[in-house]
């Protein structure tokens, strides 16, 4: 069997292309995020940084509104900072999206 250069080169490079999409597919998932196991309602899996911010939150933000407001705050002042400020700013805006949805459910 006879192979062409041409038809190498172009298997090749379809290779590489085909590696490449597949590279960017996994850049394109998105960053590390470490996962967020804090209950905001018994406090477990939360570390103290967490807990501190469980508490400080139902006392601050008392309704949906309010805790969407500082949503959309965290998010437009997290968008060019340091991972790891972006980080602790992504963990925040988690712990309110669960206290919204509980505090919904009138579990909080």
């Amino acid at each position: 069997m006879s192979m062409n250069v041409t038809n190498l080169v172009e298997r090749n490079g379809a290779v590489n292309e085909w590696k490449r999409v597949i590279s960017g597919v996994i850049e394109i998932v998105g960053d590390k995020v470490p996962a967020v196991k804090c209950n905001v309602v018994t406090l477990e899996e939360c570390n103290d940084k967490e807990k501190t911010y469980v508490e400080k939150a139902k006392g601050k933000f008392e309704s949906g509104d309010a805790m969407q407001n500082e949503i959309e705050r965290i998010q437009r002042v997290s968008q060019n900072v340091s991972d790891s400020v972006k980080s602790w700013a992504n963990v925040r805006i988690k712990i309110l999206t669960e206290m919204k949805q509980v505090g919904s459910a009138g579990e909080l």
